[in-house]
């Protein structure tokens, strides 16, 4: 039972940070993208902040639930 539920911890932290990675190369790539079309000076993270955001709240996510995994597996 206690693996068990180990188990899905860890799977659900290892989605969690794919999700939060793909996220961030995502919002990385269009940044890129528009940064081609944008006049110098411009702020290319303004209109990204968002997909940004998510994506460090993905692997903060990640990190929490890894930590709550492994005090688990230390109580008992």
């Amino acid at each position: 039972m206690k693996n068990l539920l180990k188990n899905k911890i860890l799977f659900i932290s290892n989605l969690l940070f794919y999700s939060g990675l793909l996220v961030g190369v995502y919002g990385l790539y269009i940044i890129y993208k528009v940064k081609l079309s944008l006049p110098e000076g411009a702020c290319l993270i303004e209109d990204n902040r968002r997909i940004l955001i998510v994506s460090v709240l993905l692997l903060v996510a990640s990190i929490l639930t890894e930590w709550i995994g492994s005090k688990k597996s230390y109580k008992g």
